[in-house]
Order: C-alpha cells, then sequence, then structure tokens
C-alpha cells in the first residue's frame, strides 16, 4: 500500500530568528517504509517544504517548517 501526503501550513517560522515566512524554496520527498502488517507493506511518500528565511541577517537561509506540536 502506497500513500502520498504533503505538508499542509502556508507558512512557517524559522527556528534561529522566529521571522515567518511563506517563500517556498523546494520540495524535497521524504519515503517512509514499516514492516509488511497482515501481508502487505506499508509506504508513506511525503512531500515536505523546504523554506527561504526573509530576514537578510539571519544565518539560516533555508528551513524546513515544523508540522507538529513541539
Amino acid at each position: 500500500m502506497r500513500v502520498r501526503a504533503r505538508t499542509s501550513g502556508l507558512d512557517g517560522v524559522c527556528p534561529r530568528c522566529g521571522d515567518v515566512s511563506r517563500r517556498t524554496h523546494a520540495w524535497h520527498l521524504r519515503r517512509l517504509a514499516d514492516l509488511p502488517a497482515a501481508g502487505r507493506g506499508l509506504v508513506i511518500d511525503l512531500r515536505v517544504r523546504r523554506l527561504i528565511c526573509g530576514n537578510a541577517a539571519c544565518r539560516q537561509k533555508t528551513f524546513r517548517p515544523r508540522t507538529w506540536p513541539p
């Protein structure tokens, strides 16, 4: 079985400076797999965004937004 998913948030907060950004730098594919259950394997294709920090003084140029609570 294969599940395709992507992050859903429109914006993210830079982990270094705290600025909010909506500017997408790129999309990355993460492939998560688990052991077969009931004879069926599971693969999750997760598309994750990489955002651009808009703060010129910040050393963190790109980042992946957090999509779950800490």
